[in-house]
């Protein structure tokens, strides 16, 4: 039950009837769902009459459901596929595997294409080999050559093996030219692995 201005009682049934006694007096109150409608926005008019928009469900419903999402979910796949590119045909000549200056070249010459993985001790500000190798290291090395053709496709592979002691270190290797374009390295040294990508260079 609740209290009216007058603190009267006015009781559950009352309400539930939609009569309030006052001064003996009945009076009557009603609800219309329809008046309420009427001067309520066109978009919950229309959502109750079931002429307007449903809730969108699902992700994708909802990355796709307007055009400032639809624009956004395209900049992500684009960005995702520009950094998926880049990554996987930039090249990549040199970097740092095992404590050694690692860098990969390769050229043709007649009809073959020759491929050289340079392992340097790093230098350091004042030209000097770094301090770092002052005592002998020793870290086994791994490399898979492979060669790349120009429809991007492998056309042979050499897997080459040696040690890394802090002296300068070549592994090298040949392949027959079939339109090889690139030479791709993979070079493992305990749980390291980087990968090296270049252009053969014509001579």
């Amino acid at each position: 039950m609740i209290f009216n201005e007058d603190k009267e009682v006015i009781s559950d049934d009352d309400l539930n009837s939609g009569e309030i006694s006052k001064d003996g007096e009945k009076l009557h109150f009603y609800y219309s769902r329809e008046e309420r409608l009427k001067h309520a926005p066109k978009s919950v008019r229309d959502y109750y009459d079931g002429t307007g928009g449903r809730p969108v469900k699902g992700l994708f419903r909802v990355l796709v459901a307007n055009r400032g999402n639809r624009i956004m979910l395209i900049s992500v796949i684009l960005f995702a596929a520009f950094v998926w590119f880049y990554s996987s045909f930039s090249e990549r000549k040199s970097s740092t595997v095992a404590g050694a200056y690692v860098t990969l070249s390769a050229f043709s010459y007649e009809d073959y294409v020759y491929a050289s993985l340079k392992f340097t001790r790093p230098k350091s500000k004042k030209n000097k080999a770094s301090s770092d190798f002052e005592k002998p290291v020793s870290a086994p090395v791994t490399v898979l050559f492979s060669a790349i053709d120009n429809n991007g496709g492998i056309s042979e592979e050499r897997e080459m093996s040696d040690v890394f002691n802090g002296e300068d270190l070549f592994i090298r290797t040949r392949f027959n030219d079939y339109d090889i374009i690139k030479v791709k390295a993979v070079l493992s040294s305990g749980a390291e692995q980087k990968d090296f990508l270049v252009t053969v260079e014509k001579r």
